[in-house]
């Protein structure tokens, strides 16, 4: 089983499970693109904002003129610096489920760029979910375009995917990039299985794509804002659960901690990020985790949520985010899955490891992609077909009689509910 290359959208229903998203259409691209042969290459009502304190240091700081700074690894950096440089109009992009670390990454971005006097367009199939609109709010106006499909045109002479570099995980919107003529580069922190665009920046090491643009900023001596620098600290902290999970490593901590002296509200922003949950959520957790089940001697556990379960607690398809970051608290667990039902005939099945299993090659085996400790593919079929094609994968990580309970137990496949 592979993931569904140049797969059709997941489709109203799981938009309308993943969360009612930020639209701002300011209307349509007038460009057309030309084409090409392609190449192988839910949320709770948002809280009233609390006034913010003043930063301590509201500027930019500048350490010296935008261009190659001492150091610069011109093999890494260079190709994207000079087309970013030439670049008159830029679209960004990500996967097809936003999260924290992909629209902090491309807000960051698209501040860097406008301030060079570029035009900026931030596409999406599936719209933002309410609950990042703090850092969209940093955004000019009329950055944020609804993406209506393969008819639409686009003014932009290159596009920059960030937090991916797997055409499998962009449904629609990469195919219609990889049929047009547009140049694309991506940013990224995942492992990158084959080339991807015109220009890769790829530092698996990084704690977050966030990361990876501000270590592109420093080499390249670029001014960074306050607002830039909140947008980079927001997505760090999504990313590595507020420094919790395994890539939280020193020099992510000593670059956060740089950060933080352009005036960033920690506290500010990890209320913006992580607490803004809602009961529909636990409801469904409450459910996810009665169905969990484990194996190989309690180093391996999985769960189904098939999308029943979702009309039944009234949570929204991100609202599964997050468990399995939970379940690695569990002293004795190693890895664990969880595979949530799309649309009847695709399932998202997600990875994450304490770091001795790499299950981004797993998800890589798969058509997808991540890092050794996280990463997920989309595939077609059910909950059933997709979970006995995965699963003997996961438990190949475990010998028998090795951990707690001996051998390792088979996988009882759940049904959806009635």
């Amino acid at each position: 089983m592979k993931s569904s290359r140049g797969m059709e959208s997941p489709g109203a229903a799981p938009m309308a499970e993943y969360g009612e998203g930020v639209r701002r259409t300011a209307g349509v691209l007038q460009k057309t693109v030309r084409t090409r042969k392609p190449q192988t290459r839910g949320e709770p009502e948002p809280r009233a904002r609390e006034a913010e304190p003043p930063p301590r240091r509201a500027r930019a700081r500048v350490s010296g003129r935008n261009g190659e700074g001492p150091g610069f690894d011109r093999e890494r950096f260079g190709p994207l610096h000079d087309r970013l440089a030439s670049a008159q109009s830029v679209l960004l992009t990500s996967h097809l489920f936003p999260d924290g670390d992909s629209i902090a990454s491309e807000v960051a971005l698209a501040l860097h760029l406008t301030a060079q006097g570029k035009s900026v367009r931030i596409v999406h199939e599936i719209a933002p979910l309410e609950r990042y609109s703090f850092l969209l709010d940093l955004l000019p106006p009329d950055c944020l375009f609804d993406w209506t499909g393969p008819q639409a045109t686009v003014d932009a002479d290159l596009a920059v995917c960030l937090d991916v570099s797997s055409w499998d995980y962009m449904g629609r919107l990469g195919d219609w990039l990889r049929a047009s003529a547009v140049e694309v580069a991506a940013i990224d922190h995942h492992r990158l299985g084959s080339r991807f665009g015109d220009h890769d920046v790829v530092i698996e090491s990084a704690s977050s794509t966030g990361e990876v643009l501000y270590r592109y900023f420093r080499a390249t001596q670029a001014a960074v804002s306050p607002a830039i620098a909140e947008a980079i600290y927001a997505s760090i902290l999504f990313d590595t659960g507020c420094f919790r999970l395994g890539l939280a490593g020193n020099e992510t901590i000593r670059l956060s901690a740089e950060l933080l002296e352009y005036g960033i509200d920690h506290a500010r922003i990890c209320r913006e990020l992580f607490e803004v949950d809602s009961w529909e959520k636990v409801d469904l957790m409450r459910h996810a985790l009665g169905k969990l089940q484990s194996g190989c001697g309690g180093r391996l556990a999985w769960l189904s949520i098939p999308q029943d379960l979702f009309h039944v607690t009234g949570a929204r398809f991100a609202d599964a985010d997050g468990i399995l970051d939970e379940l690695l608290s569990l002293r004795e667990l190693d890895v664990c899955a969880m595979f949530r039902e799309v649309n009847g005939h695709e399932v998202k099945a997600t990875f994450r490891s304490k770091g001795a299993q790499d299950v981004g090659l797993v998800a890589q085996e798969f058509g997808g992609g991540g890092r050794r400790t996280a990463s997920g593919v989309l595939l077609p079929g059910t909950l059933h077909q997709v979970m006995e094609s995965v699963l003997p994968r996961l438990q190949a990580f475990f010998p028998e009689r090795r951990g707690r309970g001996g051998a390792a137990t088979s996988a009882r496949l759940l049904q959806p509910l009635s």
